[in-house]
């Protein structure tokens, strides 16, 4: 049995920053979660965005709760909510609970404060993962090279390896929504900058300079 059966590309994609290489960020890691789902036949394109198939509407038994969790998202046309989904130490306790990595506690202290520390330690299934994928980005650099097909699965799993620079619609889309957000985010603070301005600042100067 190989140790990468059973992973999603987001979650390989996960073992392979742990490994130093490749990067998971929002986007990335937004795309790899995209394209199985839409592989899988939970979403199909629709306008600019995604929508969910029949299955995507009630056949989700075997999904894991962020990917059940996007696709509610994509449901609720509410696509700024899909960046708020993954987040690293989840896949590191669910990478820990199936055998990627082993937890360690140390207890440190510093003059009287003591507490406890958890590390987490790469394990020989983790080694052979990283081993297969590397095998599987290969196989990917050269089919692509030789303009051979893929499996739907083996092309789904290339989105565990951004640095190979795909890119179509769900790479498009996810940047698209990372960007929508961060520029939302900068509006915010923007405004929360110029609330604060004339509701505190300014009246002291003007105070001051009477």
């Amino acid at each position: 049995m190989m140790a990468t059966d059973n992973l999603r590309p987001v979650e390989a994609l996960y073992l392979l920053d742990e490994a130093g290489k490749e990067e998971m960020n929002t986007e990335t890691g937004l795309a790899a979660s995209l394209v199985y789902l839409g592989v899988n036949g939970y979403i199909t394109p629709q306008n600019k965005g995604f929508s969910l198939t029949t299955k995507g509407q009630h056949d989700r038994l075997m999904l894991r709760p962020y990917e059940t969790k996007m696709l509610d998202c994509i449901d609720k046309k509410h696509p700024e909510g899909l960046v708020n989904i993954l987040y690293k130490p989840d896949f590191r306790h669910e990478a820990t609970q199936n055998g990627f990595f082993r937890t360690e506690k140390t207890r440190k202290s510093l003059w009287v404060f003591k507490w406890n520390s958890t590390s987490h330690t790469p394990t020989g299934k983790f080694n052979q993962a990283i081993g297969e994928l590397d095998d599987l980005r290969k196989e990917i650099e050269t089919a692509s090279q030789r303009q051979d097909s893929l499996t739907p699965d083996k092309m789904a799993m290339a989105y565990a390896f951004p640095s190979l620079a795909l890119s179509d619609g769900f790479r498009r889309y996810a940047s698209e929504v990372v960007g929508a957000v961060e520029a939302s985010q900068i509006a915010a603070q923007t405004a929360m900058m110029n609330a604060v301005y004339i509701a505190v600042i300014l009246p002291g100067f003007m105070n001051s300079s009477r």
